[in-house]
């Protein structure tokens, strides 16, 4: 599937395995030429406080601090912040339910919840 059409990304925390801001780099013109779909960028503020502002622009993003308990919707989906033990209290680490009124997930590895 073409990833330039991804709309919604959900970060979990801020540690290196799961969160390197220089990924986003790659939807910068310099580096393709195809079109590409404004993405939103979830996470916590410690997450989102890492992005540049030129991406904004350049590579069609924009961000939003969210926090365990808010829901909002992205596109088709219901998604909603829950609260995930890791980290040792030294950061604010999130899992996520998305629902798309035809299927519930729980992340960040997608666990099928059944039916919405």
């Amino acid at each position: 599937r073409y990833l330039g059409a991804v709309h919604t990304i959900l970060i979990t925390h801020r540690h290196e395995d799961h969160w390197v801001v220089q990924n986003l780099l790659w939807r910068r013109p310099s580096f393709t030429s195809t079109p590409l779909t404004e993405a939103r960028v979830f996470g916590a503020a410690d997450v989102v406080a890492t992005i540049p502002q030129v991406l904004a622009e350049d590579a069609a993003l924009s961000w939003q601090a969210v926090s365990a308990g808010d829901q909002w919707r992205s596109g088709e989906y219901q998604i909603t912040a829950v609260p995930a033990t890791h980290g040792g209290g030294e950061l604010e680490a999130l899992l996520y339910v998305v629902d798309d009124d035809r299927r519930r997930i729980q992340g960040p590895s997608p666990r099928r919840l059944g039916p919405s």
